[in-house]
């Protein structure tokens, strides 16, 4: 029997909390394409989770001084299951992708959970919207 495994693009972040777009290093910002719109920007200590219209990004802050950055982009189309599991004290976003990456989400408050709510409902939109694409193209 024959199997890949995968190295995890990270197996969970900590969210604990929300931010706004102004308050990303200038790194985020050379990334994005022009027509890109920033929906949900979430901080976990120096890391960054960053979601937009288009696709999900992960700034992973690297090394003592911070000087390196590991920018991971998960997009819509490439996800495969949305798994949302609401607790007292967090809220875990669970994300399975195509080529078999899984990443929690973890939501702490205060992030409100209505915000979880709405960052699930519109990467669920997304995905089904891409799927949907995808199928009609097909022959």
């Amino acid at each position: 029997m024959a199997y890949v495994k995968f190295k995890p693009v990270v197996s969970r972040i900590n969210f604990y909390t929300q931010t706004t777009p102004e308050d990303l290093p200038q790194v985020a910002k050379l990334i994005l394409n022009p027509n890109e719109k920033i929906l949900y920007v979430f901080k976990a200590n120096r890391n960054y989770g960053i979601f937009t219209n288009s696709r999900i990004i992960l700034i992973n802050v690297k090394g003592f001084r911070g000087l390196r950055k590991e920018i991971t982009t998960i997009f819509f189309h490439a996800i495969t299951n949305i798994v949302l599991v609401v607790r007292n004290f967090e809220s875990v976003y669970r994300v399975y992708s195509s080529d078999g990456h899984i990443i929690n989400f973890n939501f702490f408050k205060p992030i409100p959970l209505s915000t979880v709510y709405e960052v699930y409902h519109y990467t669920l939109n997304q995905t089904l919207n891409n799927a949907g694409k995808i199928e009609h193209n097909q022959p």
